[in-house]
């Protein structure tokens, strides 16, 4: 039994797609690479660790949020609400519970 061979010019647009396909996907690669590389979390703006230059003059409040996995609420990281003194010493804490705020 005999095989055809399909047309050379359908070889060498197979070919040719492949060869685009795989330039494309490694310059998709390496773009992300080098983003991930090069990215400084501190110097977008966004909250980090950091060095206070100086004491603020009152108390900091601070918040977190609570935490969902799968629609489903975890209660070992509940949504807090703190207030830190000037010289970093916990002054109140409040630990809000699944049913708290909107959306319960």
């Amino acid at each position: 039994m005999r095989r055809c061979r399909p047309p050379t010019s359908t070889v060498r647009t197979r070919s040719s797609v492949r060869l685009v396909f795989v330039v494309g996907l490694l310059l998709l690669l390496s773009l992300a690479g080098g983003t991930s590389v090069a990215y400084d979390p501190v110097a977008d703006g966004s909250l980090g660790p950091g060095t206070i230059e100086r004491e603020p003059a009152n108390a900091t409040v601070v918040s977190t949020q609570g935490v969902h996995f799968a629609g489903r609420y975890d209660r070992s990281r509940p949504p807090r609400l703190l207030s830190l003194d000037p010289d970093g010493s916990l002054r109140w804490q409040y630990e809000g519970d699944h049913g708290d705020g909107v959306g319960g």
